[in-house]
């Protein structure tokens, strides 16, 4: 993709919600009007002459996450990455694609893209926000070359689960795919079907896991660095984690 982070174009008509709101103004109106499409008196397409093709491609810039709120003056501000990585892979509907390549992606976006939330309350005004605020448009972000190729489809058919019990040792399954987001670390299993946001006392758990360990021998480590937590339920959180490891096919038993 030319050394760039790119989107790509979906070739897909803007869709407008009907009845259109009354604060829309004449001109924009007049603008819908003359880019008519089909509509089903619930939903109305516009027919965009200018339209990129779907398959073209342009340097990403910048992420922008729309937040509407009723009589809310257009505002933009800065999203810490692990809230815009959050919001991504909530919104992220590509469910065939191998998660380790999602994953990759996303991260690599959210951690050098800029990523602002639009707040709004009308859209003409979002509009000229944007508009003023991406005169000048950022830098290309270069990509990375394990990105630039075709994207691996997930193996949802072969997640091989396991059932965590007392006693046995477990380590992380080789092929397991770990980013580092803002404050957030996120696993993917290696067959591609699911991406997971640890906390701070699973990370510990996930780095202890590095190598065989029992989920024994994680809570007595745990309670040692947290002595002013109850050890039930630290064990019992323990127990919950490890249990919720081996069903997503994160870890095997050694």
């Amino acid at each position: 993709a030319m050394g760039r982070l790119v989107g790509r174009a979906g070739g897909i008509s803007p869709r407008l919600r009907l009845p259109l709101p009354d604060t829309l103004d004449h001109a924009f109106r007049s603008w819908v009007a003359a880019n008519p499409g089909p509509d089903n008196g619930q939903y109305k397409y516009l027919s965009l002459p200018d339209l990129p093709p779907s398959g073209r491609t342009a340097p990403l810039g910048a992420i922008v996450l729309l937040e509407r709120s009723e009589a809310q003056p257009p505002s933009l501000s800065p999203v810490e990455p692990e809230i815009a990585m959050d919001t991504l892979l909530f919104q992220n509907f590509t469910r065939e694609v191998h998660s380790v390549d999602v994953l990759k992606l996303l991260a690599r976006m959210t951690t050098t893209l800029p990523v602002l939330r639009l707040r709004y309350g009308e859209a003409p005004q979002a509009a000229d926000l944007l508009a003023q605020s991406f005169k000048v448009w950022p830098d290309p972000v270069p990509s990375d070359p394990v990105l630039a190729g075709a994207l691996a489809r997930a193996d949802l058919d072969a997640m091989p689960a396991i059932v965590v019990t007392a006693g046995e040792t477990y380590r992380q399954r080789p092929g397991a795919a770990m980013a580092d987001v803002g404050d957030a670390l996120y696993l993917s299993d290696p067959e591609g079907g699911r991406i997971h946001r640890l906390n701070p006392v699973s990370q510990a758990i996930w780095t202890l896991l590095e190598h065989p360990i029992s989920p024994e021998q994680i809570r007595d480590v745990l309670v040692e660095a947290f002595p002013d937590t109850n050890p039930d339920r630290i064990g019992a959180d323990v127990t919950e984690f490890m249990a919720g490891l081996g069903a997503a096919g994160l870890i095997d038993r050694v």
